[in-house]
Order: structure tokens, then sequence, then C-alpha cells
């Protein structure tokens, strides 16, 4: 009797609802587990930003994303600064965005098959977007789900403008939230969209003609997506000069430090035409750039042209980017395991799936090429393809029908009860894991995912900063910023003034206003020189001789460099001239 109650219960819930309480389930275990971090620090720095970790008030002035989500979370923290709202802002458009694309998949048909199909999605891909989160991959699983819910609208016999408008907010949203993911996402979507028409046509015998419509209603809603934020962004940017002066001088800055830096060698009579010495440009690819009056805009524009004209001469060979991807080891990749688990599953149902499964499959090979030519690997980039793979499948079976049974189909519920059992282990935090675990930030490791540093802070170094409150610590950017914004607990809102005598040496906030703010209330020019002065420490472990020589070069030749302590492996430095 009470199985009966048990599998009516079950049979009455909604796809809806179960998409929900499953969504739920997972968002719960992550949330308690206390594994959830920034996989890398830009998001740290904007969530520095908007919340007033530097100057005590909230800056609208996001780094990465549309301003309009900076004005709207910098208002939240004005109004109630005890919560985070970026990092509750970005559990909310996953938890949304997962739970909308289990809602399809289970919405068609709900059988043990598509059940099957949202615990391998939720399963293989929600580690990364909760455990590694990153705004990367929050914006293309919200762009995703958007235009999943977009071809669900037009590919039928009458357009569901619900859930066309549902689909375009999604798309909106993700796309403020990193623009550059729409081309990725939409480029799958869009190729499984016409596919989806053209097998409509040819087993209804229609003409090309009633195609013309619901795509052109598709593209069009792409369109006005895409040219609201970016008509909003630049809108906002050109009434803030000060924000303006930024993104300026930190496109220019990203073309020399986020991509393999070329030889000064290979560039020395360009640089040199422009004073530009070797050791000031490795001290600017290396992050070192800590000097606002030399590495001003002007300068750093001009290098960063000579750097991109070189770059453009010195493209990879077909051989090289094929050697380069064979020593990426994607099969070692969860989400490509995800992908493969997925198409398996979905060409199991339907043979003739093979030829979308496989145009997709291409639409990866060229994407995966594309970012190996530009020499910008990075691994929040791969997931975002295989991301847009795994939902351009799922897309495309939610308007299959299954050719056969199968005699194993009735060992599915229990292979999703031991999917969903297998599952519990990524929960449990690893606080043996090393901080030097997230340092590579643009590498794919396995390690990354159960690390929890919420237990193994990294006291020392936080105490010295505190316990020496008249003294000014310059943080290098390489050596501290994949791993001090560790200690901090995302779940929990940083305090304001939490960087009350502590600041970048130099890095993705260079120049923004509230870092310019921050210097002059504490009656600091921005320069090199100042690390000269007798209570302004620098904590740096990798480029230190190169900063040293930089300020011999500019400021003092009689310069030199004294360990001052070793703290949780960080160096505190001390320079001083005669």
């Amino acid at each position: 009797m009470k199985k009966k109650k048990i599998t009516s219960y079950f049979a009455n819930i909604t796809p809806f609802q179960l998409a929900f309480l499953i969504n739920a389930l997972f968002l719960i275990c992550y949330l308690i587990s206390g594994t959830m971090k920034y996989e890398v620090s830009d998001d740290f720095m904007m969530e520095v930003m908007v919340s007033g970790a530097y100057t005590g008030t909230p800056s609208p002035y996001i780094m990465f994303m549309n301003p309009l989500i900076g004005l709207f979370l910098s208002t939240l923290y004005k109004l109630h600064a005890s919560l985070n709202w970026y990092f509750y802002f970005q559990v909310a458009m996953i938890f949304l965005s997962l739970t909308g694309i289990t809602y399809l998949i289970l919405k068609k048909k709900r059988t043990s098959f598509t059940l099957l199909l949202a615990v391998l999605f939720i399963g293989f891909f929600s580690n990364d977007l909760y455990q590694l989160m990153q705004f990367t991959k929050t914006a293309t699983v919200t762009i995703g789900c958007g235009c999943f819910f977009l071809i669900t609208a037009i590919v039928q016999e009458n357009i569901s403008y619900k859930r066309l408008l549902l689909g375009a907010c999604y798309v909106f949203i993700g796309t403020m939230i990193r623009n550059k993911c729409f081309y990725i996402t939409v480029a799958f979507l869009f190729l499984t969209c016409c596919l989806l028409f053209l097998r409509h046509l040819k087993q209804n015998q229609c003409s090309y003609k009633v195609m013309i419509k619901p795509l052109f209603i598709f593209a069009c809603t792409l369109g006005i997506c895409y040219a609201f934020v970016y008509g909003s962004s630049k809108v906002f940017t050109s009434m803030h000069p000060d924000y303006a002066a930024y993104k300026e001088y930190n496109e220019a800055r990203a073309i020399i430090t986020d991509y393999p830096v070329d030889g000064y060698q290979n560039l020395k009579d360009d640089l040199s035409a422009i004073g530009v010495s070797e050791n000031d440009f490795y001290n600017l690819a290396h992050f070192g750039y800590g000097d606002t009056q030399i590495y001003d805009a002007d300068y750093v524009k001009q290098v960063s042209e000579i750097v991109a004209a070189h770059r453009l001469q010195d493209t990879p060979s077909i051989l090289r980017i094929g050697y380069n991807m064979l020593k990426q080891r994607y099969d070692k990749y969860i989400s490509v395991l995800g992908c493969l688990a997925i198409g398996l599953a979905v060409f199991i149902k339907k043979s003739r799936s093979f030829l979308l499964i496989f145009a997709n499959v291409l639409v990866t090979g060229v994407l995966l090429i594309y970012i190996f030519y530009q020499g910008r690997v990075v691994y929040r980039v791969e997931y975002s393809i295989f991301l847009s793979l795994a939902i351009s499948i799922l897309c495309y079976d939610h308007f299959l029908t299954q050719e056969h049974t199968y005699p194993l189909e009735r060992f599915l519920p229990a292979g999703i009860v031991i999917l969903l059992l297998m599952h519990i282990p990524s929960f449990l935090p690893n606080t043996h894991q090393n901080f030097a675990v997230m340092f590579n930030s643009w590498e794919n490791h396995v390690g990354k995912y159960r690390a929890s540093f919420i237990d193994n802070r990294q006291e020392g170094i936080l105490q010295e900063m505190q316990q020496h409150p008249n003294r000014i610590y310059y943080l290098g950017f390489q050596t501290t910023i994949q791993t001090m914004y560790l200690n901090y607990d995302p779940r929990f809102v940083m305090e304001p003034n939490m960087f009350n005598n502590a600041i970048y040496l130099a890095g993705v906030d260079s120049f923004h206003p509230s870092r310019m703010q921050w210097l002059q209330e504490h009656k600091l020019k921005g320069t090199m020189e100042e690390l000269l002065d007798k209570d302004v420490y620098l904590i740096e472990n990798i480029y230190q001789e190169e900063m040293l020589n930089f300020i011999k070069e500019h400021y003092d030749a009689t310069a030199r460099l004294t360990q001052y302590a070793v703290i949780d492996g960080y160096q505190i430095l001390k320079i001083e001239a005669n």
C-alpha cells in the first residue's frame, strides 16, 4: 500500500516540479558541502568592486559584465550589505537555467530514459557550475537554456510566444553576464534549429517556406537581445568617462597579458623605437605594471598594437594545433565524458540522430581549433563549448521519438539511482588540497572540484596585514591573485573596507575608478617609486627582480631588495635605496 502511494505521488508530480526538486537537491548539497568557490579571481575582483570592499562604497562599474548588472548588484549591496549578492546572483541563474533545461528534457514525455538524460546532464555539468563558479560558464548555461526555450517555442505548428519570451529573457541575461558566450552557444543551437526544420520538412513533405517565419523570429529575437546588451553597455560607458577610460585600458592590457608572451627580441626593433626596454616589457607582460605614470593608457596601447601585429604574423600551423589539442587530454575532462554519455544515450534511442550529433561535433572541433589558433586556451572556454554541445544534443532529443524498446530499459530506474549515489562523493570536501591546485587557472584539474579552503585558510598572511594597519601592502598579481582570494568563502559577504591597507600592485583592476579612489584616499600616486617608502611592502615570489630593476631604471639605481618575512609561503619584501 505504501509503495503504491509513493508511485502515485511521483506519477502525479509535474515535469517542472520534478526538475525543481532534482536541482534543488543538488544545489543544497553543494551549498552545505563548503566546496563552492570561484574558479578564477576575475569573479572575486568583480565582487570586490560591486560590494564596495575596496572603498566601502558599492560601485556599479563591474569589470567584465554588462554595467546594468553592476548597477543592479551595487544597488542591492547598498540596500542590504550583509548578503553576497554577486555570488547568489550567479547561483540563482545557474539554478534557474539547469531547472529550465531539466524541465524541457522531461516535458515532452517523462520516461525513465528522459530522467536518465536529466541526471546525466546535471551530474556531469553541475560540478563546474557550482564548485568552480565562473561567470563565463554561468553565461553559457543561461544562454543555452534560453536558446533551448526559443527552439521549442518555434519548432511546432503554433509558435508559443510565452515560451519565446521566457527564452529571450534567459538569452538577454546570459548575454549581459558575458556577451562573448553568445557566439559559442548560438553557433550550436542555431545549427540544431536549422537541422530540426530540415527534418520536419523531410518528414512532412513541406515547402521550405514554412521555415522562413520561425527562423526569422528566432534570429530576430537573438539579434534584439544582443543589440540591447551591446547598446546599453555603449551608452552607459559613454556616460561615465572614468569607466570608459578603464575599459579602454583593460582591452589594451588584455592583448598583452592574456596570451602567451612573445620574446622581447622578436619585438625589439618596434618596442625600442617607442622607448620600451626589455625589462619594462616583461614587467608589463607579467602583471608588474603598477605604475600609472609610466604604464599609462597611451604606453600600453602602443605596446598592445605592436604585440597584436607580430602575433598575426606568427600563427601556428595546423599540425602544431593538432599536436597541442592531443596534449590537452580531453578524454580526462568530466564535461567531455558527459557529452559522450549523453550523445551515446541519444544515439541508442534513435540511430538516425548520428548526423546531427556529428554536425555538432564538427562545430565543437572548429571552435576548439579557433581558440588554439588564437593561443587563448583556457578551461572555462573549453567547458562552455562542451556544455553548449550537450545542450544542443538534448535539444535535438526533445523532438525525437524512440525507434525501439530495449530489454535493458527496465533496469534504467536502478541505473539512475546508482548514478545519483555515485555522485555523493563529489559533495565531500577535500580540505587537504593545496592552494597550488587552483594556481594555473587556465588548466583542467579534477582536484579543483572538491577542494575546500574553509578549514585551512592562510591566517598568517591575513593577520600580518591586519596587525599592521599603518603599512601598505602591494600584492604581486602573479603570486597572490589565484590563491589569496580563496581565503574568503563566497557564500558570505566580504566586510566593507576589507582591503583597508592592501591592494594588488597591478591587474585587471588597474585604472578602475574604485582603485583610483582607494589610491587617493591613501594619499598614493600609484607609482612604483612608492615601494621605496618606509611603510610600503611588496608581496611577490616570482617576478621580484623585474620589479626591482624597473625601480632602478626609472627611479633610483641604488635600490635593493630585502626579504622581510615569509608567511604562508608568501615572500614579504622591502625595497630600499641609499
